[in-house]
């Protein structure tokens, strides 16, 4: 839950990265089970591709087969499981697959990961009592386990886009506290909290495309980001460039180069966060 140790393809020595500094990771090998179900994500056939993962976890969990060459690999699975739910908006996959991760593998670096996804899923239910409750619970985690200062500020963060309290100036007052807070050294965390600041501007009847561009075309510039929230930040950029070529055509400008912006930020979107499908349909 602390480190990762790894080695690089070709070299031999291990090398060790504290996990909460760790954006993602590439195997270059795996499980044959895990292989393929990457290859049918990879051609967009995540349903084969859960069933398959669901599987091979249940034949560990299970005590029918053993993973002895690839450690790393079934608690792999069943991140990816709720990974794929999350980004396909299957909210109670996400619920139930966080579940058994957290107790089936309670040291994984995934588990901080599977508290905010199950979170997040409650949140975009509508049941934000649970969310909070699930929040309350991964505190506990954060500080029986002494994690570090990132997982506090994921909470801070889970924690205000739940609060049906906290709307409008007051929110957006929230998130960017949250985001220079993360600063620098938490950049996943920066451009998440600047994701939903942005996208606070683009909700109810005033919107303000010209304050949220600014806020989207930060995090474009600096993309240290998770998929979902970089699928977030470029669906967001279009949003903002639409709106202006639709300002310009009712002047004197020429909208075209801009429409021709916007439209490349939503292909973006379309082409490589393909399985992001909050944004997907949208762009």
């Amino acid at each position: 839950m602390k480190s990762v140790s790894y080695r690089e393809e070709g070299k031999n020595a291990t090398q060790t990265v504290d996990a909460d500094k760790v954006l993602s990771i590439d195997y270059t090998r795996m499980p044959k089970e895990v292989d393929e179900a990457e290859t049918l994500v990879a051609e967009g056939d995540v349903v084969s591709a859960a069933g398959l993962l669901d599987l091979y976890l249940k034949g560990i969990l299970e005590g029918n087969s053993r993973e002895t060459r690839y450690k790393w690999a079934p608690a792999y699975a069943a991140w990816r499981l709720v990974d794929l739910y999350l980004s396909g908006g299957n909210l109670d996959g996400v619920v139930n697959e966080a579940d058994r991760l957290i107790k089936s593998f309670p040291d994984s670096r995934y588990v901080p990961y599977a508290y905010l996804a199950k979170a997040e899923a409650q949140r975009v239910s509508g049941k934000a009592p649970a969310a909070m409750a699930t929040l309350t619970e991964f505190r506990s985690v954060i500080d029986s386990k002494t994690l570090t200062r990132r997982w506090s500020l994921e909470a801070d963060l889970a924690e205000a886009l739940t609060d049906t309290n906290l709307k409008g100036q007051a929110k957006r007052d929230r998130l960017i506290e949250l985001a220079s807070a993360a600063g620098t050294e938490f950049p996943t965390v920066r451009n998440r909290a600047q994701v939903a600041e942005g996208e606070s501007y683009l909700e109810g009847q005033n919107k303000d495309f010209a304050s949220a561009r600014k806020v989207f075309q930060r995090i474009a510039e600096s993309p240290r980001a998770d998929r979902a929230t970089l699928a977030g930040a470029y669906t967001g950029l279009g949003d903002c460039l639409f709106q202006e070529a639709v300002d310009l055509s009712k002047g004197s400008g020429d909208p075209t180069p801009t429409l021709e912006a916007a439209l490349e930020n939503y292909l973006r979107v379309v082409v490589v966060y393909k399985e992001q499908q909050r944004y997907v349909p949208k762009a």
